[in-house]
């Protein structure tokens, strides 16, 4: 009898640790599956993060820009040399409108055209009266082009993305304004051979901070720094001069002007479709 309770006891002992075990190894299974199924849906959620396809988007904020303007006289009762340079700035607003790649979550690029306008206030404290220089300029500059930036991201997932981005865009910038139809007619009273061209090249370095809501909305802080000025007139040659008393006089004169557009940030929505 105490041989058959022991075999009892130790049949009833070997049958619960063996439904322990069964215990144990079905839950690691179920944790084991559970963590699986939770990394996939987080690598599912990231590569289901932003995706390639066609945006447009619109802008606006605030742009710099700077006018120069040197003249070199030399003739009868006048040699001299005058220059002034105006600073100002304005608002600019514009449009892009392109196609993002991303070969990854984390990094891809764009490709998109822009157009845009910037409204210059341009002002100087030093200016040559006796040449009849305004002291304050106004234009408005209208830059378009095409651009390449690379998107990095350091957030990627199904609710947001959030990154960098940096690019060049090249194209061109004009300038139009009554003061510079008033300054090309004053440039052609010394020579009449000579006019402003306004339209000239424009190299930029594009920057800035990017963020994308449910893969559709992106809201940016863009800055765009261009290199290049537009040259307006680079001119030398025989020309007259009025005196402050009317007088026309023959020189030889050269006369330099530039503008350019030194700087803008913006704030930038985006909507891809």
């Amino acid at each position: 009898m105490a041989t058959a309770s022991f075999f009892n006891v130790l049949g009833k002992s070997s049958v619960s640790q063996m439904l322990a075990g069964q215990k144990v190894a079905s839950f690691a299974k179920g944790f084991s599956l559970s963590l699986a199924l939770g990394i996939f849906g987080f690598f599912g959620n990231v590569a289901n993060a932003e995706e390639s396809g066609v945006f447009a988007g619109v802008e606006v904020g605030y742009a710099q820009s700077v006018f120069e303007n040197k003249i070199t006289v030399s003739g009868v009762g006048a040699n001299m040399a005058e220059s002034a340079k105006y600073n100002g700035d304005g608002v600019k607003y514009g449009l892009v409108v392109g196609y993002k790649q991303f070969f990854s979550p984390y990094f891809g690029l764009r490709y998109y055209a822009n157009v845009s306008m910037h409204h210059a206030e341009l002002k100087s404290n030093a200016v040559a009266k006796g040449y009849e220089w305004k002291n304050k300029v106004n234009g408005t500059m209208i830059n378009y082009g095409a651009n390449i930036d690379a998107l990095v991201n350091f957030v990627a997932n199904d609710a947001l993305d959030f990154g960098a981005f940096i690019g060049v865009g090249v194209g061109g910038a004009t300038w139009m304004g009554k003061d510079l139809d008033d300054h090309e007619d004053y440039v052609q009273s010394i020579n009449s051979q000579w006019s402003l061209s306004r339209t000239g090249l424009d190299v930029a370095l594009n920057a800035g901070l990017r963020l994308t809501v449910a893969d559709k909305h992106g809201f940016e802080v863009v800055a765009r720094i261009p290199f290049i000025k537009t040259s307006l007139l680079d001119e030398s040659g025989n020309g007259v001069i009025k005196d402050a008393n009317g007088v026309a006089n023959n020189v030889s004169a050269k006369l330099i002007n530039t503008l350019s557009h030194t700087y803008d940030i913006t704030a930038r929505y985006t909507f891809s479709f």
